[in-house]
C-alpha cells in the first residue's frame, strides 16, 4: 500500500496552492515518509494579501524548516503578522536522482488568547 504524500526529486522547486489565514498564529508541520539517498527538503512559508500580485513574501524569521536524514516530523511556529493568504515553497537539494516522499500535515491555527 502506498503512503499518502508527494514525491519530489532533487532539483524540484514548486509552490503549493494558496490557503486562507485562519488565525493570527500557526504551527506548520511536515512529515518525511521515505527517501532515496540523502536529499534535503526545505519548506519555506510565503504570505500575501488577496489583492497582491506575485509569489508573495517569505514570512519573518524563521521562515522555513527542513526534512532530511532521519527526521520524521518538523514544524515551524509562525508568529503574528501573517497576511491574508499563505502557501508553501518546496525545494529539494542533494545528489542528482535522489528523491524524497513527504506530506504536509494540516496547519494548526490559533489566536494568542488560546495559548
Amino acid at each position: 500500500m502506498a503512503a499518502i504524500g508527494q514525491t519530489l526529486f532533487v532539483g524540484a522547486e514548486i509552490y503549493s496552492a494558496w490557503m486562507p489565514r485562519e488565525a493570527d498564529y500557526c504551527v506548520f508541520w511536515g512529515e518525511l515518509i521515505d527517501k532515496s539517498g540523502s536529499p534535503t527538503l526545505t519548506v519555506t512559508i510565503y504570505h500575501k494579501n488577496i489583492e497582491d500580485d506575485g509569489d508573495g513574501d517569505a514570512i519573518g524569521t524563521p521562515n522555513n524548516f527542513t526534512l532530511s536524514g532521519t527526521d520524521t516530523i518538523k514544524s515551524l511556529d509562525a508568529t503574528a503578522g501573517l497576511k491574508e493568504m499563505v502557501r508553501f515553497k518546496f525545494a529539494v537539494t542533494g545528489t542528482s536522482g535522489d528523491w524524497i516522499h513527504y506530506r504536509m500535515l494540516t496547519p494548526v491555527w490559533y489566536d494568542a488568547a488560546t495559548i
